[in-house]
């Protein structure tokens, strides 16, 4: 169990991640059940996925943690932060398809349901594997490579990204995955 608390907030934030992962795919067994799912619920998800998933949680450990690590003598090519930027990209080009095939299927309904399950299967493939490699591959290598200083620094900038990204905004989309939670048992049939 990793006892730092940098870490642990970016191992928070891969809960209410899988939270909203979770939801998304459980849309997707929704469409497949032939359920139209709701617009709006796909476009809070779609907001949830782009501002917490990528912009507040991937710039931390992108323009934060990889470079510490990098510092430590962790190549990025060849190792975990190369292949974890590689998945931080695909993760972002299948938040583009989703966000198409949502643009879509609100002008098409039903006949784009099927391409928003399809681009929700891309991420729910992706997602939790990701989240496993970070939480045990990369994460505990940070704790082995990086002093409590460097920890503690880190801790401080990630607490400066939140700041910069708005408390309330945090705190709102955090919430969002709950009640995209909720919502997401709730389609339209």
């Amino acid at each position: 169990m990793i006892d730092n608390a940098a870490i642990k907030l970016l191992m928070q934030e891969h809960e209410i991640i899988l939270k909203a992962m979770k939801a998304l795919e459980r849309i997707g067994d929704g469409i497949k059940q032939g359920n139209n799912p709701d617009v709006g619920v796909l476009r809070e998800a779609l907001e949830f996925m782009h501002e917490f998933a990528d912009r507040c949680h991937h710039s931390k450990e992108e323009d934060l943690l990889f470079p510490a690590l990098e510092r430590k003598g962790i190549p990025e090519q060849g190792g975990p932060i190369g292949m974890m930027k590689s998945e931080h990209e695909q993760a972002r080009a299948d938040v583009e398809a989703l966000d198409e095939a949502v643009q879509a299927y609100a002008v098409d309904g039903a006949g784009g349901a099927d391409a928003v399950r399809a681009a929700i299967g891309n991420l729910a493939a992706l997602y939790p594997d990701h989240i496993w490699k970070e939480d045990n591959v990369l994460y505990p290598m940070a704790v082995k490579v990086l002093s409590a200083a460097e920890l503690d620094e880190l801790l401080h900038q990630f607490e400066d990204v939140e700041a910069e990204f708005g408390p309330a905004l945090y705190a709102r989309l955090a919430g969002l995955a709950d009640r995209l939670e909720s919502d997401a048992i709730r389609t339209k049939r």
